[in-house]
């Protein structure tokens, strides 16, 4: 799945995608100070998945108000802030 934000630049609307290049590929995102226990889902519901808020703030991606991580390190943003991730 990929995330991107929108971003303004230069007066010219522009998108980031989030990455992690240090994780694996399907490195779990997890909420920072909680640690994941269960089994990765096979399917995430579409109509699940949007009730959840995701922002940048802080050039930081968080997930319900919570910096989100991947494999330890916080998922951040180099340009974008401020904003909704989709």
């Amino acid at each position: 799945m990929l995330l991107a934000c929108d971003y303004t630049e230069d007066g010219k609307e522009k998108v980031e995608l989030l990455t992690a290049p240090w994780a694996e590929p399907g490195t779990i995102i997890q909420i920072e100070g909680a640690e994941y226990t269960g089994e990765k889902p096979a399917k995430i519901d579409i109509d699940h998945f949007c009730k959840i808020e995701y922002h940048v703030s802080g050039k930081c991606f968080t997930i319900a108000g919570k910096k989100a991580t991947a494999a330890g390190k916080p998922v951040t943003t180099n340009k974008a802030d401020n904003c909704e991730v989709c």
